[in-house]
């Protein structure tokens, strides 16, 4: 464990002679292993209202998170030489990690107050534990032309990613015919203040410039869910909609989907709390890892239905909290040749043309690169799960300037 000497304070002379003891003879030695996450806080009826202090004397930022009963963490503090006191219950779990790398995991005793002291294990900046495995889900394949995946002609089939080269890129949103192979673009309709043909939203271009990029790259990765997030998420959506809980989606303010035209179906992840907090713990463990930066849940919602004719506008997601992101591809019902790309804008205008199957996910930087599907939508369903994050103490960049 991380050598945490995460003794509960005791007064006793005896205690302290066998702590100095053990801290004599660990001088010289190697640090030992880091852990990695294994409990749970427990509920315990009738458990004992706590106090914990929490000490440190290493120079890194330590964040502090408490684990609740399905094993999520929530940012609780930083610790730090001054003492960081939690109120809490017998049975509650703590983690404290020092970037991403889990230095510490401590459940609170019954002793009505108690002082943790973190110290050092022999870390790498990231558990490798799932490296391997995450890399070997990835899908790399970028076709650097505008040519058709295979098989051609059915981009419903299609899981690739395509380069459009800006000028043709915007030929396709202004449905010019010799490259629109058959789709359609835009808004049929106005939708709030945005006229027919719109293709993106440009009201927050601005922030573009102040979020910077995280991973290298074009901003994006494809890849297929884990074998955790698949298992967890597909069966479960087959067998709801089957049941008719896929409802009616409550309308989506600021005029980016024309869902005032295209009616949105929704089966809503609140309502199914273990899939929804399996779908964040497991999507947490892969932005880290493709950030390389331990990060903190914002947002993740859905399922989100589309529907034919659907089109969402080219735009950035919010600044403060939408900076690592992913959309989980759950099902879908396309005509054939009705592939529905995610459109992902380079800086240079370029467009990526992101094709995904069901079990496929994309993972997107959104507060910088813009992103959506202005395509219309040809089939009958469209089923995304939506999921954010953001940086461990990040602030909106652009607060200052506005």
């Amino acid at each position: 464990s991380a050598l945490t000497h995460h003794r509960v304070a005791m007064s006793r002379p005896r205690m302290h002679f066998l702590l100095l003891g053990a801290l004599l003879l660990a001088v010289g030695a190697a640090l030992p292993a880091c852990p990695s996450p294994r409990l749970k806080s427990s509920v315990i009826p009738g458990a004992k209202a706590v106090k914990v202090r929490f000490h440190s004397n290493l120079p890194d930022d330590l964040h502090l998170k408490f684990v609740d009963s399905q094993g999520i963490e929530k940012l609780a503090g930083t610790v730090t030489s001054t003492d960081t006191v939690q109120n809490s219950h017998e049975g509650h779990v703590f983690r404290i990690y020092a970037s991403t790398q889990l230095l510490l995991e401590y459940t609170a005793s019954a002793e009505a107050s108690q002082t943790v002291r973190v110290t050092d294990c022999e870390r790498s900046e990231r558990s490798p534990d799932r490296d391997e495995e995450f890399a070997a889900l990835v899908l790399s394949s970028i076709e650097e032309s505008f040519t058709p995946c295979d098989p051609a002609g059915r981009s419903d089939l299609w899981s690739c990613v395509r380069k459009i080269p800006s000028s043709t890129c915007k030929d396709r949103h202004r449905n010019v015919d010799r490259v629109s192979e058959g789709s359609r673009f835009g808004f049929e309709q106005q939708v709030e203040d945005r006229p027919a043909g719109s293709t993106e939203d440009r009201k927050q271009d601005f922030q573009i410039k102040y979020v910077t990029q995280l991973t290298d790259g074009p901003g994006f990765l494809r890849m297929n869910m884990t074998d955790r997030l698949r298992d967890l998420l597909l069966p479960f959506y087959t067998e709801q909609a089957r049941k008719g809980e896929v409802k009616t989606a409550r309308h989506v303010a600021g005029g980016y989907v024309n869902d005032n035209q295209v009616q949105l179906g929704h089966l809503d992840l609140d309502k199914h709390p273990l899939v929804h907090k399996g779908i964040i713990r497991e999507m947490q463990h892969v932005l880290q890892w493709w950030t390389k930066r331990e990060l903190e849940h914002t947002a993740t919602f859905g399922i989100r239905v589309y529907r034919r004719g659907s089109v969402l506008l080219n735009h950035v997601d919010r600044r403060d909290t939408h900076i690592a992101s992913a959309v989980l591809q759950v099902a879908q019902t396309a005509d054939k040749g009705g592939g529905w790309p995610l459109e992902v804008l380079s800086d240079e205008g370029d467009c990526y043309e992101v094709y995904l199957q069901p079990g496929e996910m994309v993972l997107y930087e959104g507060a910088h690169f813009k992103h959506g599907r202005p395509m219309r939508f040809r089939g009958e369903e469209f089923a995304n799960v939506f999921s954010h994050f953001k940086p461990v103490g990040f602030t909106d960049p652009a607060a200052s300037e506005l």
